[in-house]
């Protein structure tokens, strides 16, 4: 499995295990709908990615997987703490934002 695809598979996975633990925390109607279509579109990008194969010697690929990485280090320890839905909510609005342009990219 290359860098790319799993780090695409971590960020997915990772919120398949937390999603109701995130809508649970959830104070508005507007949060949840905001998780849940985030969580849709992890879910794209690591089904859509899963077909491709990603040049890491690629500069700007390999750039957006350093990001992607941060970003899901950033959402992980977000998530032991589960104090701050705010904080987790653009957590994972940044991950798959920088998923998405991975798999929008040119292999």
């Amino acid at each position: 499995m290359s860098e790319a695809l799993s780090t695409l598979q971590a960020n997915y996975f990772t919120l398949t295990e937390n999603l109701d633990d995130y809508l649970d925390r959830c104070k508005t109607d507007d949060q949840k709908k905001a998780l849940k279509a985030e969580y849709q579109q992890a879910r794209l990008n690591f089904y859509t990615a899963r077909n491709r194969a990603f040049a890491m010697n690629d500069p700007q690929i390999a750039k957006v997987v350093v990001d992607l990485k941060a970003a899901q280090d950033s959402l992980q320890k977000l998530t032991e703490q589960l104090a701050d839905i705010a904080k987790i909510i653009t957590a994972v609005t940044t991950a798959v934002r920088l998923g998405t342009e991975l798999v929008g990219m040119r292999v």
